[in-house]
């Protein structure tokens, strides 16, 4: 008797303590459910369009499909243009630059700015002026080895005027106005082929900083002396 109740005993304990530890598992378990927070929601999408992924809750003007072939650069922002009542979409079309004008209703209204082929050159690079009534355009003309900064009117496009031109070719242009009749101009000339170069010679670069003030001559900023900033 002795030893069935000694047997009984013995299976008897771990079983209690297996439904013991059981038992604290499941309370351990549901009160880890009752404490852990929510997974937040995810954050809701903006609208979408084919180049653009709009912030959640900016109001959208209007979304207006581009015409077939155009490729927005996006290098350049929207510009906002006269009284900010059209905007404007600098890209690419068949190998060519040009600014798209959007505006009225929904920006419904559309027009070509500028273009290389109405232009006779090449666009490298474009700045709206302060007031937003004109754009300086830097055009390269290759075949007459000069490069031209002109204003275009964004009101009148037969209206070009010619602020400075500087000679040669070059491979990229960088615009800024610096107040309503100065302009900043940096030109990058095409990079010259290896094979061309001269064991141990020095390529001097025809580029440069370039200061315009309108209706006067440009001024190349050669060796810019500028004292130190404490």
């Amino acid at each position: 008797m002795r030893d069935t109740i000694t047997s009984f005993a013995n299976n008897t304990i771990p079983r209690k303590f297996a439904r013991f530890v059981a038992m604290i598992s499941l309370v351990a378990g549901l009160g880890a459910c009752s404490t852990k927070k929510p997974p937040k929601a995810p954050t809701p999408n903006g609208q979408q369009t084919a180049t653009l992924n709009l912030t959640y809750g900016i109001r959208v003007l209007g979304i207006v499909p581009m015409p077939s072939g155009f490729v927005p650069n996006a290098a350049y922002s929207p510009i906002w243009l006269g009284q900010e009542n059209e905007i404007a979409i600098v890209g690419e079309s068949n190998g060519e630059s040009g600014i798209l004008g959007f505006s009225g209703p929904r920006l419904l209204n559309k027009r070509v700015i500028a273009a290389d082929s109405d232009l006779h050159g090449h666009m490298l690079d474009l700045a709206p002026s302060p007031a937003r009534a004109e754009l300086a355009i830097a055009l390269s003309r290759p075949d007459q080895n000069r490069l031209e900064i002109i204003a275009r009117s964004v009101t009148n496009q037969t209206a070009d005027r010619l602020i400075a031109s500087v000679d040669g070719n070059f491979d990229s242009a960088e615009l800024t106005w610096l107040d309503p009749m100065t302009l900043a101009l940096l030109l990058l000339p095409p990079p010259i082929p290896q094979q061309l170069v001269a064991p141990g010679s020095i390529i001097v670069s025809s580029g440069g900083l370039y200061l315009i003030k309108v209706g006067n001559p440009i001024q190349r900023l050669d060796g810019v002396k500028c004292a130190l900033s404490q």
